[in-house]
Formats: structure tokens, C-alpha cells, sequence
């Protein structure tokens, strides 16, 4: 989409519009108007700033913590905050200051639907991508044994791939996280064990099974290095 769309669209009232769609209590209006900032904003930096500025984070954000049934709402809302603070340093900002990111943990432990989660545990291994500070957060809220107990609890599925992503990245990126995750009492490593053993040579869950064997070398390295210390 040109970004200049965006713009023009916003100078006409469109912006107006989709606020008070998403404040409204339709369900089947808001997660199209939710769509369709997520589609004005995708990679477009100028777009993000537009839409961060007319302030419409905060308004997703308590859709997010508000909304309870559907699904579509969360996922579409959830779209939309992804895009709106992808590689978006003002974005990330605005999200960490809203207190954002124990939003978005919220609502991956509070719903049982696969794209829920898939969908927020793929913003929060983003934002553990690109922003140190998320990472530091993330682990202080305890992240670390939340998702252990996501991936315990799911089937080999594409959120559980999504939700190991997020862990691996958060232990990759933050060292008190991966201290956290090498500690024998999580029991993450015969976890991940297990659940090689469980998918087998499956070719669906290659790229599961990929991230587990790259996670246990990651810990057995770890666990190493934390004996040495000591």
C-alpha cells in the first residue's frame, strides 16, 4: 500500500472514523477497523507515526486487557500493535511507557486459541529482537516461567512453535533470562527433550524440532558455564 494512502486518509477524517468503530461495542466493526490500521501501518514508519500520534495505542491496548470472547478482536487488535511497533523505536517506546508488554502476556496465558497466541507470542519475540529494554522487562514479569508452562501445556502446534520462538529469543537476547532457563529446577531441558522425542522426524514439526535441538545446545552450554562460576 503507498503510504501516502495513509496520510490522505487521515486528512479526510478517517482516522475519527476508526476511532470511534474501535470504542464502539461491535465486535465484528472492530477487529475490521483494527485490520485496517495494521494494514495502513505495516512497514510504513511515517504511517506508524501518524497513528501513534493520534494515540490509538492506548485505545488497543484496552481492547486487548477488555475484550474476553473474540477471537477475531484479539487477534486483529494484536495485529495492529505488532505493526504499529515493528523495527519502530518511538512505537516500542510508546508500548513499554503504556506498560504494554504485560498486556500482551496477559492475554497469551489468558486464551487457550492457537492464534491468540501465535500472534502474541511472535510480537513478543520482535520486540525481544530489537529492544533490550523488552527483553529486561519481560523477564522481570516472569516470562520465562509462563511460557514454559504454555509449551508444557500445548500440543505440538503452531502457537507451541511460535511460543518456543519467543523463549529461545528472550534467552538469547537477556542473560538472566538464560540463567533462569539453564536452572535444573525449570526441568526445560528434558522438556524440550521430551517433546523431540514426541514429534519424531515428522516433517510438520521440523522447524519445532529445529528450535528444541538449538535450545538444548543453548542450555547444556549454559549449565556449563553456570558450574564453572560456581
Amino acid at each position: 500500500m503507498n503510504p501516502r494512502f495513509c496520510l490522505d486518509f487521515h486528512k479526510i477524517g478517517g482516522f475519527n472514523v476508526l476511532r470511534s468503530i474501535l470504542v464502539a461495542s461491535n465486535p465484528e466493526l472492530k477487529w475490521r477497523a483494527a485490520d485496517i490500521i495494521a494494514t495502513l501501518v505495516q512497514n510504513y514508519e511515517d504511517c506508524q507515526k501518524a497513528v501513534l500520534d493520534a494515540d490509538f495505542l492506548p485505545i488497543l491496548l484496552n481492547i486487548l486487557d477488555s475484550e474476553k470472547e473474540n477471537e477475531n478482536v484479539l487477534v486483529k487488535t494484536l495485529f495492529a500493535v505488532s505493526a504499529l511497533t515493528r523495527d519502530n523505536k518511538d512505537g516500542q517506546e510508546h508500548l513499554l511507557r503504556s506498560d504494554g508488554l504485560s498486556v500482551i502476556l496477559r492475554v497469551m496465558c489468558a486464551h487457550t486459541s492457537d492464534r491468540i497466541k501465535t500472534k502474541a507470542a511472535f510480537m513478543l519475540s520482535a520486540l525481544c529482537s530489537s529492544e533490550p529494554r523488552a527483553s529486561a522487562e519481560l523477564h522481570r514479569m516472569g516470562m520465562v516461567s509462563m511460557l514454559v508452562a504454555i509449551y508444557k501445556e500445548t500440543e505440538p502446534c503452531p502457537s507451541s512453535e511460535y511460543v518456543l520462538s519467543a523463549l529461545l529469543t528472550l534467552a538469547k537476547t537477556n542473560s538472566e533470562a538464560l540463567k533462569e532457563c539453564c536452572n535444573s529446577d525449570l526441568g526445560l531441558k528434558e522438556v524440550l527433550q521430551a517433546r523431540l522425542k514426541a514429534m519424531g522426524n515428522e516433517e510438520r514439526f521440523m522447524e519445532e524440532s529445529d528450535l528444541c535441538v538449538e535450545f538444548v545446545g543453548i542450555l547444556e552450554r549454559g549449565q556449563v558455564d553456570c558450574s564453572a562460576e560456581r
